[in-house]
């Protein structure tokens, strides 16, 4: 419920004091999340945009080199319209049921959405299956330009005849090498593949067995 779920993301702040003791190196740090953790991993990247009066707002918080929403929805209010079904549970998740009013959830939705904080500033990947019932590729693929032309590095990678969880399956033919090299490119460790850049133009990419192996 709000906003004790956003409040236990913003937890990773932690990171800072687990430093302390272990050999983390806090410049690599990346959030990855799956549907509606992948809504969350965005999020998390966004709060250095959070302006000081929001409700959710912390100062200085950790930094995100990158994000990998894996079936992530980038935009709250859009992705209901798409998936009208979940509009009851957002209602619930933005404190419907503890007494918010309408203008609340509706204030609480937009302010919870990532897209409302462009540019984000940091590289992001979305792997979504193109048969998605639950989180539509749509979603990204409107998101794409908007970001991109605010001056983000954005990739959208979609998966030939996949659905929701292809998304995250490690043994999945094409969406697992996908999300290992956007990985491996969000760390620093290997180039972002070409397409990938504002420079080089908007589009979505298609990830199939042929393309990978």
């Amino acid at each position: 419920m709000w906003p004790a779920m956003f409040q236990d993301v913003a937890a990773a702040d932690f990171l800072r004091e687990l430093a302390l003791y272990y050999p983390l190196d806090l410049n690599k740090v990346i959030a990855i999340g799956h549907s509606s953790g992948g809504h969350l991993a965005l999020w998390l990247a966004a709060r250095d945009r959070f302006p000081a009066d929001a409700e959710l707002y912390a100062p200085n918080p950790l930094p995100i080199k990158g994000v990998l929403a894996l079936a992530g929805t980038p935009d709250l209010e859009r992705f209901i319209e798409l998936v009208p079904m979940y509009r009851d549970t957002l209602r619930e998740l933005m404190g419907s049921e503890d007494g918010a009013t309408e203008e609340e959830i509706a204030q609480r939705i937009k302010a919870a959405s990532p897209s409302e904080y462009l540019p984000l500033g940091k590289p992001q990947v979305f792997i979504t299956g193109d048969q998605d019932p639950y989180v539509p590729l749509q979603l990204a693929e409107e998101y794409l330009p908007v970001a991109t032309a605010a001056g983000d590095t954005v990739r959208v990678i979609a998966l030939e005849n996949a659905g929701h969880f292809e998304s995250v399956d490690p043994s999945h033919v094409a969406g697992a090498p996908a999300i290992w090299t956007s990985v491996l490119g969000l760390l620093g460790l290997q180039p972002l593949p070409e397409g990938s850049t504002p420079s080089s133009g908007v589009s979505v990419e298609t990830a199939m067995p042929s393309d990978i192996f």
